[in-house]
């Protein structure tokens, strides 16, 4: 494992006067009194870049003995191929091409003169450079991997626990010895530059060293504009260790953290993590643990004042409602100013990595561009559409066939008497509200969009498919304002131990959560995720298109339908926090006793 020890360079002082007249004759004489000096300097200088190259072969050499070979030949502790690729990149093929560098520089040095040229001893393995761009792009990759790992493998975070800061790791942890290679290329440059001053301009290593260092001093810049990312990674890397139970992938590409804090959703303090892109719901931290709850995407959001003096953060994903406080204020100038960044790069990103001849504004090459790349985000919206419409309608039927279905089955009219009864049937059908109609109106709603997506190319538009809104206004305002009653019965009933377990067990046999909080949510976001889904196809849609005008006119149908909703909601709240809610569901008038359960 240890690299090869310090070479004792012979006496250079022996370098014969004919040796250095090749070039010494060109130097002007004023300047002739320096160059002592400075080929004295050369040969310091020289002496250190061979002694920091050894060093840095040592540390790669670690990394391939002690932690690579180990985890790929032995035990791997867990972790797999992808892991081993994502933390270790290509530190071999480097470590390798560096044992070929420094038995070059060895040569150098060990037969140093006046006239040595170790300029060319870089230039002739430059291959190196070019490795070394994919380390850097990898390494926050690495970073990442490594923390992933640490918590979801005990024997790997034992594995480096043991070895961290130890006389094998030479008192560095492994975030030290995978930055190393990071560090080296701009350590060069200031070796080479010090070599390069140090080194008359007529001498024959010159032109070769400023050549070399032209090269290295590129991929140092690279370096440089990879820093911010480096650092935003160990940030949110960081920001990913506080939390306990998080789902998604947190640490992306061009993600920087913005700010954090306790704020009051619907009179519930929640704390919120803004970032560039998205913002992370969690609870108040528990021994240095903040539970995740939930990640909203802010590219397609929209915020709305709210009639109590707050204001609302419309997501796909879901809304959430801000509690009118003074210092909330700041929270909706930030959001607001992260969901209009969004919007532009949403805008911009249409015509990323086309031709620059196309981008001239106002060319019919221009315009062919943004009406492709429009319409191609429009196809995705599509897309987006009908994937999110078949995930509710799977949510929905679980819910209606297996869940509410096994509700129904616990109550005396079910069970007859015979065993003791889970629920009443009051309670099952507040509980199942009027799910079995929003499923077969979404069924029949599935078949529609998915029949508009397979003939894209012959009507490519939206509008129609939500000509009649009146029915599904109907529906959500039914569920909607008898959501509050039903997640209150549910709060109930969900005591009863016999029906927890049978509830897990269908959701073990199916795959599914069980979770009747989250399920019974469900409806109450979709119309919002139908506005969103609107409102982000209009972003796309150009004026002269034929969907231009209904579109716009359906997203500020949306948005009124999605007040209205809310405001009963609220008002339903309202009723149940004052002992009026409890109405029980009408649904069995209509569908249940034409309809057998799925």
């Amino acid at each position: 494992m240890q690299a090869p020890g310090p070479v004792v360079a012979p006496d250079r002082e022996a370098s014969s006067a004919k040796e250095r007249n090749s070039w010494i004759d060109e130097v002007p004489e004023e300047l002739k009194g320096a160059v002592p000096v400075q080929l004295n300097r050369r040969r310091h200088v020289g002496d250190e870049i061979l002694s920091t190259e050894q060093s840095y072969l040592q540390v790669l050499t670690i990394i391939k003995e002690k932690l690579l070979d180990p985890l790929k030949t032995a035990d791997p502790r867990g972790l797999t191929s992808d892991d081993l690729y994502n933390l270790f990149a290509n530190v071999e093929v480097i470590r390798t091409l560096h044992l070929t560098l420094l038995a070059a520089l060895n040569n150098c040095v060990s037969n140093w003169t006046d006239d040595s040229v170790m300029g060319k001893v870089f230039l002739d393995n430059i291959a190196f450079i070019k490795l070394y761009k994919y380390y850097i792009n990898n390494h926050g990759v690495a970073i990442k991997t490594l923390a992933t790992c640490k918590r979801e493998h005990n024997a790997f975070a034992g594995f480096i626990k043991d070895l961290d800061y130890s006389p094998s790791f030479l008192g560095l942890n492994v975030e030290g010895l995978l930055i190393a290679p990071v560090q080296r290329i701009p350590r060069y440059v200031l070796l080479l530059n010090d070599l390069l001053r140090s080194t008359p301009s007529v001498h024959p290593d010159y032109e070769p060293l400023k050549n070399a260092l032209d090269m290295v001093k590129s991929l140092a810049d690279y370096i440089n504009e990879r820093k911010h990312d480096s650092d935003n990674t160990s940030e949110l890397v960081a920001i990913l260790d506080k939390f306990s139970h998080f789902k998604g992938n947190l640490v992306v590409a061009r993600r920087c953290f913005i700010k954090d804090g306790s704020v009051l959703l619907e009179k519930a303090k929640t704390h919120l993590w803004l970032f560039s892109d998205v913002i992370v719901l969690t609870s108040e931290a528990k021994k240095g643990k903040y539970k995740y709850k939930q990640i909203l995407e802010l590219k397609t959001a929209s915020i709305q004042a709210d009639s109590g003096g707050g204001f609302r953060l419309l997501c796909v994903a879901g809304t959430i409602r801000f509690t009118p406080v003074d210092q909330q204020v700041d929270w909706l100038h930030q959001i607001s100013h992260v969901v209009e960044e969004q919007k532009r790069a949403l805008l911009c990103s249409v015509l990323v990595d086309q031709p620059m001849q196309a981008k001239n504004e106002g060319s019919r090459a221009y315009l062919k561009v943004v009406e492709e790349e429009h319409e191609k985000c429009r196809k995705s919206s599509m897309d987006n559409l009908v994937q999110s419409e078949r995930e509710y309608v799977a949510s929905l039927n679980f819910v209606v066939s297996k869940v509410l279905q096994t509700m129904k089955n616990s109550t005396p009219e079910a069970l007859g008497n015979m065993v003791p009864a889970m629920m009443t049937y009051g309670q099952a059908n507040a509980i199942c509200s009027n799910m079995e109609q929003l499923l077969d109106e979404h069924e029949s709603f599935l078949e529609i969009i998915e029949a508009r997506l397979f003939a894209w190319d012959e009507k490519r538009t939206l509008t129609d498919l939500f000509a009649d809104q009146s029915r599904l206004s109907k529906l959500y305002g039914h569920y909607i304002s008898h959501h509050p009653n039903q997640m209150r019965t549910l709060e109930t009933v969900g005591k009863n131990a016999d029906l927890k377990a049978l509830l897990e067990l269908i959701g073990h046999e199916e795959g599914r959560t069980t979770d009747l909080n989250s399920l019974l949510e469900r409806p109450v976001r979709r119309m919002s995720e139908y506005f969103l889904i609107a409102q982000e196809m209009l972003l796309y849609t150009n004026a002269k298109h034929a969907d231009n005008a209904p579109l716009s006119k359906l997203v500020d149908e949306l948005r009124l339908l999605n007040a209205d909703l809310d405001m009963k909601r609220s008002e339903s709240k309202l009723q149940v926090m004052l002992g009026k809610g409890g109405s029980s569901s009408p649904n069995q008038r209509t569908s249940q006793k034409s309809r057998s359960v799925k």
